[in-house]
């Protein structure tokens, strides 16, 4: 044999292969991170959803605040159950580079953070000398398209993505052991506690990994740190209503709802009616994994054997801070019933979980069989990774048109409060244009066949079988309802195409027609005229359908709103 061709006995040929199979392991392993980018840049909307406006408003009273006392009253102050200060800041960092705020750079922000997440674990698999092969499949569960309502709402992504960035920068401090590393600690606990309201587990989370690394006087200092913090956290605090409370509920449903909120990545069939059925069976499995190497984590851990090394550490933190949150969303949730438990902004948690356990399992290999591992955990999270856009993708059309349909209805609906013009110190905020919908489109001649039903709950129905429709971020149909005084424009739902045929033979992710349902909350009191009204993005028509509906009064709300 020629040794010019051996290297420390491997051949030239399998090294070879071996870094074509590495470079080919990074390649993939950038896919999801790119495809997140364009999801951003293609879908994101800078349009406010929900609680994106008290960030407007915030900034809207912080320029009219008088004093430093009372702008920092406003940055701390309560929001629902949580301090959002650190939401707060980087809205009031990009109104000041940008004079206005922008919801498409809240969810680039988060999104940074989602990276910085995946960072997080290449530390810890890198300082557990790992193979990389164990990272690969760590970016498509942790950037999968069930992140999609996180991802593409400026609010949400600053705080459910970057809760857990600053969780797990406060564990993996902690879990080093180095006396230089707990201001860090401290740091990024408190940045956790003033960005949603379970950031605070992290303060009993590094006191439980303290007190296992036998560091007493880290211990002390924490523990008088963690009394300061949360006490100022629930300085004058307020339990926010509107929360409907479960007292009906029965222990297994919360055993069930934990189950799956855990194994929330196995929710592959959001619409069936056996859904929880995959979400509870992944939630049982990655629980007991949990068990199991926690357990020999903690018997390695400095008040048993002394052998614990920092991935141990990381691995229990997270572990408890994951059960913990799971824990506190279904006690204080299960009230809104249990599809919330599947919510797409609640899953990275799960998301985390397995993350944490897969990198865990691989520690307790050869690095022979953790390479293994690690190939065949990547061959099945890409085909997981596929099929949750497949599955996740109607729901992210839905949204974005949703949100097409509020600003048209804030700027052109009549009898709707007029949007107000930027003005950057009342209305720091530049709604896109709507080029495609004009005030009036032109109607078309031929009448639109579609099914108008009451259903008990005194909304309608509002179904179409035969309309083909574009395909395109606003592409799609949308309801127009005109009566007298008042006229909305309302999202419709494409259903995807069940004909594994058509979809093989290039038939389109979404079937022709569409389903919408209107709420009596959806539009004033009265009586409607029905149209649909269709776009590619660029232009618009409008069909008439010869039908009409009718919304009656309702209950208004007696909860306050929180902007």
């Amino acid at each position: 044999m020629n040794p010019s061709t051996t290297v420390t006995g491997y051949s030239a040929t399998s090294t070879t292969r071996g870094n074509t199979l590495a470079w080919l392991g990074w390649l993939l392993a950038s896919l999801p991170v790119l495809a997140n980018a364009w999801l951003i840049a293609r879908y994101g909307l800078n349009v406010p959803k929900w609680d994106d406006h008290a960030l407007r408003n915030f900034l809207v009273n912080f320029n009219q605040a008088d004093g430093v006392a009372e702008r920092l009253n406003l940055l701390l102050a309560q929001h629902n159950e949580h301090r959002i200060a650190y939401d707060r800041l980087v809205a009031l960092v990009l109104y000041h580079l940008t004079g206005e705020i922008n919801f498409v750079w809240l969810m680039v922000v988060g999104f940074l953070s989602l990276l910085g997440i995946l960072f997080v674990f290449w530390k810890v698999s890198r300082e557990s000398r790992l193979p990389d092969a164990i990272f690969w499949p760590l970016p498509f569960l942790l950037l999968s398209f069930q992140h999609h309502e996180n991802t593409l709402w400026g609010m949400a992504a600053l705080q459910n993505f970057s809760v857990v960035f600053f969780v797990l920068c406060t564990v993996f401090a902690v879990a080093k052991g180095a006396e230089r590393s707990f201001g860090w600690a401290l740091f990024f606990s408190t940045s956790a506690l003033l960005t949603s309201g379970n950031g605070l587990l992290a303060w009993p989370v590094v006191a439980g990994l303290l007190l296992l690394q036998r560091r007493w006087r880290g211990l002390g200092i924490w523990l008088l740190a963690t009394a300061l913090a949360v006490g100022l956290y629930f300085f004058q605090y307020e339990k926010p209503p509107g929360n409907p409370s479960a007292t009906a509920v029965s222990v297994e449903r919360y055993v069930q709802g934990f189950l799956a909120l855990i194994g929330g990545v196995a929710d592959w069939r959001p619409a069936s009616p056996n859904r929880f059925v995959g979400p509870v069976l992944a939630g049982g499995v990655l629980l007991l994994l949990a068990v199991f190497l926690n357990g020999r984590a903690l018997r390695r851990a400095a008040l048993f054997s002394g052998k614990a090394k920092p991935a141990d550490y990381f691995l229990v933190g997270v572990t408890v801070f994951v059960l913990a949150t799971a824990l506190v969303v279904v006690v204080g949730r299960m009230g809104f019933g249990e599809a919330v438990l599947l919510t797409s902004r609640i899953k990275i948690y799960s998301a985390v979980f397995a993350c944490t356990l897969l990198v865990a399992v691989a520690r307790e290999l050869s690095p022979t069989w953790a390479s293994r591992l690690g190939r065949s955990a990547l061959g099945f999270s890409v085909l997981f990774w596929v099929g949750s856009a497949f599955v996740e993708w109607e729901e992210i059309v839905f949204a974005r048109h949703e949100r097409i349909t509020w600003l048209y209805n804030w700027r052109q609906g009549r009898g709707a409060e007029a949007l107000p013009g930027y003005d950057r110190d009342r209305f720091p905020y530049r709604a896109p244009a709507l080029s495609f919908f004009a005030e009036n489109p032109q109607t078309t001649t031929a009448r639109l066949p579609v099914r108008v039903e009451e259903r008990p709950d005194r909304s309608w129905l509002v179904a179409a079988d035969s309309l083909g429709l574009p395909v395109g971020p606003e592409a799609g149909a949308y309801l127009f309802l005109a009566g007298p005084e008042t006229a909305r424009l309302l999202p419709t739902r494409q259903q995807p195409n069940r004909s594994r045929r058509s979809l093989l033979t290039g038939g389109g992710y979404f079937a022709p027609g569409f389903t919408a349902v209107v709420h009596p909350t959806d539009a004033p009191p009265g009586r409607y005229e029905v149209f649909v009204r269709t776009t590619d993005g660029t232009r618009a028509q409008t069909y008439a359908t010869g039908q009409f509906l009718t919304l009656k009064p309702t209950q208004p709300s007696n909860l306050p709103k929180n902007w």
